[in-house]
């Protein structure tokens, strides 16, 4: 079984390789029209990023795994409804992205484009949404001090915030998800510190996470 430690650094794995490819996906010249689902990449290189982005997400969720297992959320109620949501988003978000990859020569108007970007929407809220609930979970423990007790919540705020941003113009949402990758970044960061971990009745002791 992997330790608490172990799951943050997938995260932080997770985080930098989401963040570096927002970046390039945001600053890359064009290769092809922006009216083709594969913009800015052409097909070949779009399923190379496609699965960039599949790889990071699912190392992300080792942090809301990390989250759950370091007890920092302790036994409040949002805790396991916030990871089973947070999970089951960037499930959808890796579904979607695999899904992505079999319209690599679509234009964006077609009605395949349109089901997944419905799909990416309904992603984008449980990603989003879940993290809000854990993150108020972890807040109120006190189990983190500082920044740290406010990253999970971060992670879900910013998402449902940028959503506008990322349904927008396509720099301007590339840039908020690569702010996004940044936070899962954090969080990955927060999982290798120790920590005080929370009792069946909340009462905050100070323990160290098991290290690897």
């Amino acid at each position: 079984m992997m330790t608490v430690r172990t799951l943050g650094r997938l995260c932080v794995a997770g985080g930098l390789i989401g963040a570096a490819g927002g970046l390039v996906t945001a600053f890359v010249p064009p290769a092809v029209a922006a009216d083709r689902f594969s913009y800015p990449y052409p097909p070949g290189w779009f399923l190379g990023a496609q699965t960039v982005f599949l790889v990071s997400h699912v190392l992300m969720a080792a942090g809301v795994l990390g989250v759950l297992r370091a007890g920092v959320a302790g036994p409040d109620r949002f805790a396991a409804r916030g990871g089973v949501v947070s999970l089951a988003g960037l499930a959808t978000l890796s579904a979607c992205e695999a899904a992505a990859m079999f319209l690599l020569n679509a234009s964006m108007s077609s009605a395949a484009v349109g089901w997944l970007n419905a799909g990416y929407g309904l992603a984008a809220l449980l990603t989003g949404a879940g993290p809000v609930l854990l993150g108020i979970a972890v807040a109120r423990t006190h189990a983190w001090r500082g920044w740290r007790r406010w990253i999970v919540l971060a992670c879900g705020v910013e998402l449902l915030a940028a959503m506008p941003a990322i349904a927008g113009p396509f720099l301007a949402g590339r840039l908020a998800l690569t702010v996004w990758a940044a936070l899962y970044t954090a969080l990955g960061i927060a999982l290798s510190r120790p920590a005080v971990t929370v009792s069946a009745r909340t009462v905050p002791t100070l323990v160290y996470q098991e290290l690897p």
